[in-house]
């Protein structure tokens, strides 16, 4: 494995540092003109970029596709094959397998760590459940470089291409180059945020637009790099749907004046190399959405929007290509001299271009909503004044007819915009689903840097001075208030690092839980565990929390043959099914997030990860009696349905966890000998609104007798009564049963026009106890 990894982290790597060096090379006449204090200039400027890029995400708990990604890698940094078999789920009885999943059905793909797909419960092989490639080239970095380096991986692409944006806004333009340049990079939260974590479109964006840098810069006469064109296969193997960019790339740069037959050739064979990859993750991988089969791709295109369009645009975009190669001697000709003798005819043409499939997808489209709200959350990813600049070079890019490598560049920005904006649109998650506009983003910033930062240099020399320092003064407020006005607004996605400590925290808990198993009553905190393969972790699905029973007398069976413990995100309740259920230690930390709706506004958050890992004990026939104290918290631990909403209560100022009963719901608690009584205590209110005062609660015992009744207001109420197990009923040696909850007059909301909820309601509680109590403590009766 470790081979593997290092050998693609080494491609990358050669990739990434080869196109670089092409540009370099591009730039190195115009580099040589710089003065000193530019260099100085960028070199803080490389350093500040060094400080915000290197301090990387961790994302462990996101529940998310970028937490799946660095969670793989950690599981190939342990030592985790692409292909095993998940023995720790083997262990598992199969029929509760599904459970432990993170579906319960497997009519689709399913996981139980989200990282590796598990293809069958029968044999519980495992395969990975994205593409593997950058979690295999960041175990490959973490192997080479001392320390723990595999969460840097993508931080060192994002600050190299910084470094090379920084470098051509310097070549082009000089200071307001380099300042234009530098308010591109930090004007939108979207490269701070993404090039900082593990998204697959943070690397794939980089190579593609490293490319399109190589091909702007080159000096009349100089061909493309090799390199370009290798890196425009690689981006597609990181991702399928850059094929939308990389392709329309493929053909401006095959059809360059400069280009001759065989080193179009050559660059082929090189971006067939570099998609290559992904050919081979088919082949030995992984194939998440089939292989390449015609009928998989005809199922695709029939069933997925996302996937109809992407191969729709694709499969356009490779026949004008085909076509616009073999046919290059009959139309350049034409495009030559409509070049020389018209003055703005060539410049509409990719005008035209690039706003017609906008317009199609928000006027014709179908999914036309997804791709409107998309276009709403671009905007919302710059604001007014860095858009306002995109906007204004934009339109110079297009208006002058210097710029065709330019006006071409941005073409492919906005034919990709469709595919794109309808992909972030179908996915309202915040920042997170803003790694779709990365792309677009960086092929728009890159396509418009070369141009206008020698624009604006260029402006200021043609204006004489007074004037030209004023003009020089406004561009440079308006470049300070493009880049800064968004991060001083809003900086907390400039400067949070997502989860930050989640994974040592997670290896020190590891470490205590040691080789015994461990049931997570919680699923999203049992997959760091689970995912590496060397915690025999297990986690309950949400679906799954009414059925806990069969799981929990499953365990109860190997506590009695080995250690079993349980990790909980909620209150214990102290037993469970057969088991009494004591504290064995409690850990917790504080994490940082970014909540927002779209990319701006975004605010820091703080959440707490809060673990109490229980001592999971068998009730012994003659021992003591365990004591249920179950808050209602929506922890499934000591329950057994049905149990309606959660819904808290207030007291006194404070919200406290509650769930409404329902007709028939149920709670673990113990069973005491023939004789013996128990006391259940409640804290709950009534809570009606059908004009009703009040509720009966009905609580009958386990072993069959009376049940009790426990008068219930409306208000916040503490309730308690006896319950006398006969001393002539045969003992069947169980200590612990299920009380059974029933309402007297069961409560419908929606009589009260309150939808939502079931309509046999009994009270919201937010506290039961059961304990066993003297026989002669008490007068049952009373």
């Amino acid at each position: 494995m470790s081979v593997v990894a290092v050998s693609l982290f080494l491609f990358l790597i050669f990739c990434v540092l080869g196109v670089s060096f092409s540009i370099i090379l591009n730039l190195k006449e115009r580099l040589a003109g710089c003065c000193s204090l530019q260099w100085m200039f960028v070199s803080i400027l490389v350093l500040v970029f060094a400080v915000f890029l290197l301090r990387s995400h961790e994302d462990t708990f996101a529940g998310l596709d970028n937490s799946g990604y660095r969670l793989m890698a950690r599981a190939f940094q342990a030592g985790r094959s692409i292909h095993s078999v998940d023995k720790v789920l083997l262990d598992v009885p199969f029929e509760i397998r599904n459970r432990v999943m993170l579906l319960q059905a497997m009519d689709e793909r399913n996981t139980r760590d989200r990282s590796f797909l598990v293809k069958s419960l029968y044999t519980g092989e495992t395969e990975p459940f994205f593409y593997p490639l950058l979690p295999l080239c960041a175990a490959g970095f973490d192997a080479l470089v001392p320390g723990n380096a595999l969460d840097y991986l993508v931080p060192v692409i994002g600050l190299l291409f910084a470094v090379i944006f920084l470098l051509v806004g310097m070549a082009y333009g000089g200071w307001l180059g380099v300042l234009f340049a530098a308010a591109l990079l930090v004007g939108s939260p979207l490269p701070a945020w993404l090039l900082r974590g593990f998204y697959v479109e943070s690397v794939a964006s980089v190579l593609l637009a490293l490319a399109l840098i190589d091909w702007l810069t080159c000096p009349g006469g100089r061909r493309v790099s090799l390199f370009a064109y290798l890196a425009l296969g690689l981006a597609i193997s990181f991702h399928p749907a850059m094929i939308v960019i990389s392709l329309p790339l493929l053909m401006m740069f095959a059809l360059s004046r400069e280009e001759r037959l065989r080193d179009v050739v050559m660059g082929f064979l090189l971006f067939g190399a570099g998609s290559s990859v992904m050919i081979g993750m088919l082949m030995y991988a992984c194939s998440p959405y089939g292989n390449l089969s015609w009928p998989t791709l005809q199922h695709n295109f029939t069933v997925s929007a996302s996937h109809r369009i992407t191969l729709a645009c694709a499969g356009g975009i490779a026949l004008v290509t085909i076509v616009a190669v073999l046919a290059k001697p009959a139309w350049s000709g034409w495009y030559r001299r409509l070049s020389e003798n018209g003055k703005y005819i060539v410049t509409c043409i990719p005008l035209v271009l690039s706003i017609l499939p906008i317009l199609i997808a928000v006027v014709v489209w179908s999914q036309k909503t997804f791709v409107c709200g998309g276009l709403i959350e671009a905007g919302s990813a710059v604001r007014f004044w860095l858009g306002s600049v995109l906007v204004g070079a934009g339109l110079y890019v297009f208006i002058s007819r210097q710029n065709a490598r330019a006006r071409m560049a941005l073409t492919v920005a906005f034919l990709a915009v469709p595919v794109f904006t309808y992909l972030k649109g179908a996915e309202q998650m915040g920042l997170w689903s803003q790694r779709r506009m990365l792309p677009v983003y960086l092929i728009l910033i890159t396509g418009i840097l070369p141009a206008t930062a020698s624009w604006l240099q260029s402006l200021l020399k043609n204006i004489p001075r007074p004037a030209n320092l004023m003009a020089g003064a406004a561009i440079i407020i308006v470049l300070l208030l493009a880049g800064g006005s968004n991060p001083c607004r809003w900086p907390a996605p400039y400067t949070v690092r997502c989860d930050r400590g989640a994974w040592d925290w997670v290896e020190k808990i590891r470490a205590k839980i040691g080789d015994r198993l461990v049931f997570f009553d919680y699923y999203p905190y049992s997959v760091p565990f689970a995912v590496t393969g060397k915690t025999r972790a297990l986690g309950l699905n949400e679906g799954a929390y009414g059925k806990v029973d069969e799981i929990m007398t499953w365990l109860s069976e190997k506590a009695e043959k080995e250690q079993v413990l349980i990790a909980s995100a909620f209150e214990n309740p102290g037993m469970e099914e057969n088991t009494m259920l004591e504290p064995s230690f409690v850990e917790s930390i504080q994490l940082g997030k970014v909540v927002s709706k779209g990319a701006l506004p975004a605010e820091r958050k703080a959440h707490t990860v809060k673990i109490q890992v229980l001592n999971v004990r068998p009730v012994g026939t003659n021992g003591p009696l365990p004591v249920l104290n179950k808050v209602l918290d929506n922890g499934p631990l000591a329950l057994r349905g049905p149990w309606g909403k959660g819904r808290p209560i207030k007291v006194d100022g404070k919200m406290l966890p509650a769930r409404w009963s329902r007709e028939g719901s149920g709670v673990i608690g113990p069973v005491p000998l023939p004789g013996q009584t128990v006391q259940i205590s409640m804290e709950c209110a009534a809570d009606r609104d059908d004009k009703v005062v009040g509720q009966v609660l009905q609580i009958k015992p386990p072993w069959g007798t009376a049940a009790l009744s426990l008068a219930v207001s409306n208000e916040f109420t503490r309730v308690s009564g006896y319950i006398l197990r006969p001393l002539d009923q045969p003992d069947d040696g169980k200590r612990t049963g299920i009380y059974r909850i029933h309402a007297e007059k069961p409560y419908d909301p929606a009589k009260a026009g309150i939808k939502g909820y079931e309509n046999d309601l009994g009270a919201r509680i937010h506290l039961i106890r059961i304990e066993a109590v003297k026989a002669n403590s008490v007068d049952p009766s009373g």
